[in-house]
């Protein structure tokens, strides 16, 4: 795999709300929130952290946009319209975020596009460096096969160690995103694993 170039990344717009952010607080980030439904409901559940939630496409984000005005706008919520990987290359310090969640993101199947997967990709070398000595991230996807491959490099090749790993029990999970309750509607297996940077 290739080092991680942060030269080579554009810096994207950057947000307001930047100056509102304290690093001193807990502070986690979502990769792709979609709609929001998430970020919103953990911000609720959560008022003692910060979340700082990204989403790249225009119509997603005016959707998590807009429900977050229909919730009172939570204090500790961030949403900017961005791409990932050039919004934590350049907005976030070293070892700042506490917990990384990446909810069913894109699994580029096709095996031409496995560098495009996030745990293959060279930006997570960065990604590292910006989570918290015993920070976590959490992973949910509903592809079996990129579930594997992912469990196996998070530990392998970044390092960090497997918390927990399990199949979603739709009896005692309540959905986190729209995805994820259009696959437990549908009887789809879905899969979570934790990992821990040590």
């Amino acid at each position: 795999m290739r080092p991680f170039n942060s030269q080579a990344v554009p810096k994207p717009p950057r947000p307001e709300f930047l100056d509102d952010i304290d690093w001193s607080i807990p502070t986690d980030l979502e990769l792709g929130s979609g709609a929001g439904l998430f970020a919103i409901r953990y911000s609720q559940m959560h008022p003692e952290r910060q979340l700082i939630a990204i989403e790249r496409t225009s119509e997603k984000f005016l959707k998590m946009k807009g429900r977050a005005l229909n919730h009172g706008s939570p204090t500790n919520l961030f949403i900017d319209q961005s791409d990932v990987v050039n919004w934590v290359t350049h907005f976030t310090p070293s070892s700042s975020i506490e917990n990384y969640f990446i909810w069913y993101p894109n699994p580029y199947p096709k095996p031409q596009q496995k560098n495009k997967r996030y745990h293959n990709m060279p930006f997570t070398e960065l990604q590292m460096d910006r989570l918290k000595t015993g920070g976590h991230l959490y992973l949910a996807t509903n592809q079996t096969s990129y579930f594997e491959e992912a469990l196996l490099v998070y530990e392998k090749v970044w390092g960090l160690s497997v918390v927990e790993h399990k199949t979603v029990d739709p009896l005692k999970q309540k959905p986190r995103t729209h995805f994820e309750k259009k696959y437990l509607q549908r009887g789809e297996p879905c899969f979570e694993a934790c990992f821990k940077k040590v």
